[in-house]
């Protein structure tokens, strides 16, 4: 299987799984995928193929991004007290972000464009939230 956004084989367990959701009482249509019921609420997991490499550049840049904001909120601490320890988390952060964006292969296509995904969202079903609302 060739993965999503590159040339390189798809391996199985680096798969990308993102859960869209939609109200039961709506009665989705879920497209090939299989409907989870739970109570009010109904799920589908779509398995975005990817290679292990892209599966390590995710994890290595987001290791670089949070290491970034720690460095520079100690820094900021260490610098100027809490009000710099927070500007300097960001600034931090958004050094490492715009590294991590230099390094890696920028992909051309966004895992929101990979067709599955958005014929679903295109038929209401719904990103999962955090406080887990649709």
């Amino acid at each position: 299987m060739k993965p999503f956004a590159g040339s390189a084989p798809a391996d199985p367990n680096s798969a990308l799984t993102k859960v869209l959701k939609a109200r039961a009482s709506e009665h989705k249509d879920g497209q090939g995928y299989l409907v989870v019921h739970h109570g009010l609420l109904d799920e589908v997991h779509v398995r975005i193929p990817r290679c292990r490499v892209c599966q390590h550049r995710n994890e290595i840049s987001a290791v670089l991004i949070t290491a970034g904001c720690l460095v520079g909120g100690v820094l900021g601490a260490v610098e100027g007290g809490k009000g710099a320890s927070i500007i300097f988390a960001l600034l931090g952060g958004g050094m490492a972000y715009l590294g991590v964006s230099l390094w890696e292969r920028p992909s051309l296509r966004p895992v929101s464009f990979y067709p599955p995904l958005r014929r679903l969202r295109q038929a209401g079903w719904k990103e999962r939230s955090g406080s887990g609302a649709i």
